[in-house]
């Protein structure tokens, strides 16, 4: 399954720079490609990032590659989405959630 291209591909070498040091706020979903629930949320996040274009970066970690991002926020299941805020977590999702709570929960962020 391919990635989309809008979303960046966020790394335990380039998580600070894009995540922690960024002026806007960052969604990043961490998953696993072995992960079915991931697959299940992927259309979820992109229409999010559609419908939230310009005002946040959306950023995606692979757990398999990427195991120091995931120990540094203690992610025990997948997939997660963690928010970001002036470098600060802010917001976690945990599973699966519907395509609303999950638009209420990150536009409450975005004020």
């Amino acid at each position: 399954m391919q990635e989309n291209s809008d979303f960046l591909k966020i790394t335990d070498e380039n998580f600070n720079s894009e995540v922690l040091e960024c002026d806007k706020p960052v969604l990043v979903e961490i998953k696993a490609n072995w992960c079915g629930c991931c697959h299940i949320m992927k259309p979820i996040v992109e229409k999010l990032g559609e419908e939230l274009k310009g005002k946040l970066k959306i950023g995606v970690v692979d757990i398999d590659t990427n195991e120091k991002v995931a120990k540094d926020y203690g992610v025990s299941e997948l997939p997660i989405i963690l928010l970001f805020k002036n470098g600060e977590l802010v917001d976690h999702l945990i599973g699966l959630i519907s395509t609303n709570e999950f638009l209420k929960r990150i536009k409450s962020h975005l004020v």
